[in-house]
Formats: structure tokens, C-alpha cells, sequence
């Protein structure tokens, strides 16, 4: 019984058929092939938790205590300062919002370098990253990190350097939103219906799942067949570019950027063999070092959550010669490789009231 409502499985629901709804709150494995059987039996009565659900129930919430930063868990992770429109991944601070919180981070915190800071101890201490390399890194951000002069560490995928192409999940998210309602996109044994923003937007986050685990030859092969089912050909688009080389070479000069690694193409390492890793780890460090001129021993796993790096991700980062690893989700937390998946604290805009914020930002946007 949870709740006072009895428990059953979806087998039980279907021979019973009296009503009952279906509550998804599973890890993310489980969750996308419940979501997959839901759909293919054309069950639309299921409640999905996650974690856009949670921060709509947290905007409604006044809390009289917040978790929020810890001895172990003082990394911010920003991806994007840009005021973007119809921004599904979460990605984006807009560059007002990103100087409050800047300001505010400032007055309040010790704000140091990556490989300054010290766990276990200094609870004033925070260190600021940026994952990916988009070009607003260097547009908008770079302009408020040197004004307030706080140091920041910046990790870059290295795959679309020199090119106008856009990271994968956000080719999904053009390919989709530009594609005329009612079409239908067919994955394996169900069928998703576009049909408005909303739809589109689910449509994207369930493409994105499907995907995450594949490789890079897999996916684009995914994608072409997706472009070719729904008969848009897509265009890059400039905001969502990576920083090219010159622009690289000026947020590395900069006396508050420290440059880091983030693959070549941005994919889930676990979903990967060894040998397929170590080029990932060792190509994006060799090419990084030979744009900026010099080496770089900071490195990020792509999305970071407990299941996008292991053991063997951790061994050949330090053969490459990193030295600060950084997560999101902390997979191991004792033992020598917890100081290689230190956990981060995802930034998004909170809006002018910071207390109606992202739920772990409230702890530090208070005021």
C-alpha cells in the first residue's frame, strides 16, 4: 500500500481495468522502459516524476529549511548565459540573471579555483564551472566572470570545434520543434504523435533518452533516419555553436578561465568500450592542449550522473594526466575515486525572487 492505494503492476492494472493510474518514480534505467511499455499499450493514465515536475511543485513551496551546499557537494555547474527561448534542456542562465547570481555568490562565498578548493573543510568556499563550450560561454559569460573577477573553469567538447554544427541534443530539439504538427516519429514498438509544444517538448526528452546510450556512429545514424521520417532537413543554428579555435585561445587567456576537457563528441562513456573511451579522453585532451598552447589537467564526464562514468572512465582520465574529475551525481563515495566524481550542483535561472529558485540554488540565493 502506498498512500492508502493498493500497489500493482501494470500486468494487474490491464486484467483489472477499474480505474487505476500508473505513478512512475524509478531510476532513470528503469524508467524510460516502463515509460516504453506504457506507451506501446497506449496507457495515457501515468503520472511521470521528474525532475521538471519536481521544480514546478518546488515553485509552489515556501520551505523553512533548504539543503543545499555542503562540505562535499561546492561546485556549481552552469552550461549556457543566454536568453533563450524555449529552453527544454534547462540549460540556460540568462546574462542578467547569471550577474545576480555572480554578485550575490561573490558578497556571500570564498569563490576559488577548481583545483583550490578544499573538501572537508572551508565551508565558504565554491568553485564555478561551465560544461560544454557553447559560445555564449564566450559572448556573455566572459564579459561578467572578468568584471567581477571569479575564477571558473570551463569544460570543453571538442567535436564540433571549427564547425557551425550544434550538440546532438540540441539537433533533436531543432528537427522536432520544426516539424509540422501531427506527425508521428516511430521508436522500435511505439509511436509518438507531434502535436503541439508540449507534445514536441515530451517527444524530445523521450528521443533524447532513446539515444543517450548509443555511440556516435549509432547516433547519427538515429538522427538521419529521424530527419528523413519527418521530412525536415535542419539548420544549425548560430547560438547553439561551440566556441571555434580563436575564441578558445581568448577565454583561455583570460586570468579568471581555466580550460578543461569534455570529450569529442559528448557521448554517455559507459555506453562505450575501453578502447572507444580512451580516444574520447585522450583526442579531446590532445586537441585542447594544441589550440591553447599548453596542457590542461581538468576533466568532466559528459552529463555526469552515476551511470555516465565507472571505474574504467576513471583510470584512463588520470593516464591522460587529469587531475581534477568532476561529476554531477557522486557514483563512488569512498575510497580513492570519490575525489575523481565530485558531485555539482546544476545552475538554472531562479528569477529575480531567488527563493522561488531551483531548489538547490534557494541555500545560496537568499536575500
Amino acid at each position: 500500500m502506498v498512500l492508502n492505494k493498493k500497489v500493482m503492476s501494470i500486468d494487474e492494472t490491464l486484467i483489472k481495468g477499474d480505474g487505476a493510474g500508473v505513478l512512475i518514480c524509478v531510476n532513470n534505467k528503469v524508467r524510460q522502459e516502463l515509460i516504453n511499455k506504457l506507451v506501446a499499450l497506449r496507457w495515457d493514465d501515468y503520472l511521470e516524476i521528474d525532475d521538471e515536475l519536481i521544480n514546478e511543485m518546488d515553485n509552489c513551496i515556501d520551505y523553512e529549511k533548504v539543503a543545499g551546499l555542503n562540505r562535499n557537494n561546492r561546485v556549481l555547474l552552469y552550461h549556457r548565459v543566454f536568453n533563450l527561448q524555449n529552453d527544454i534542456w534547462r540549460l540556460a542562465v540568462s546574462p542578467e540573471e547569471f550577474e545576480r547570481q555572480i554578485v550575490y555568490l561573490k558578497k556571500h562565498y570564498d569563490i576559488v579555483p577548481l583545483d583550490e578548493l578544499e573538501f572537508g573543510g572551508h565551508d565558504n568556499q565554491i568553485a564555478i564551472t561551465f560544461d560544454d563550450g557553447y559560445i555564449d560561454n564566450y559572448i556573455y559569460a566572459l564579459p561578467i566572470i572578468e568584471k567581477y573577477q571569479v575564477p571558473v573553469t570551463i569544460f570543453v567538447a571538442t567535436g564540433n570545434i571549427g564547425t557551425e554544427c550544434e550538440f546532438w541534443w540540441d539537433e533533436i530539439e531543432g528537427l522536432i520543434s520544426n516539424t509540422e504538427d501531427n506527425k508521428e516519429i516511430h521508436l522500435e514498438d511505439y509511436v509518438l504523435t507531434l502535436n503541439g509544444f508540449e507534445n514536441k517538448k515530451r517527444a524530445c526528452y523521450l528521443v533524447r533518452e532513446k539515444i543517450l546510450t548509443l555511440d556516435y556512429k549509432q547516433r547519427r545514424k538515429f538522427i538521419s533516419a529521424l530527419k528523413e521520417e519527418l521530412r525536415v532537413e535542419g539548420e544549425s543554428r548560430a547560438q547553439n555553436r561551440t566556441v571555434d579555435a580563436d575564441e578558445l585561445r581568448q577565454l583561455d587567456r583570460s586570468n579568471w578561465v581555466t580550460i578543461g576537457g569534455h570529450t569529442v563528441t559528448h557521448t554517455r562513456l559507459t555506453s562505450q568500450t575501453e578502447a572507444e573511451q580512451r580516444w574520447e579522453i585522450f583526442e579531446s585532451k590532445r586537441i585542447l592542449e594544441k589550440i591553447i598552447g599548453h596542457q590542461i589537467f581538468c576533466f568532466s564526464y559528459p552529463f555526469g550522473g552515476v551511470d555516465d562514468y565507472d571505474e574504467t572512465t576513471i583510470e584512463l582520465a588520470l593516464e591522460a594526466g587529469y587531475k581534477n574529475i568532476i561529476a554531477v551525481g557522486q557514483r563512488y563515495k569512498l575510497g580513492t575515486q570519490a575525489k575523481y566524481c565530485v558531485p555539482r550542483i546544476v545552475v538554472q535561472n531562479t528569477g529575480e525572487d531567488h527563493r522561488k529558485g531551483h531548489p538547490m540554488m534557494k541555500s545560496l540565493f537568499i536575500g
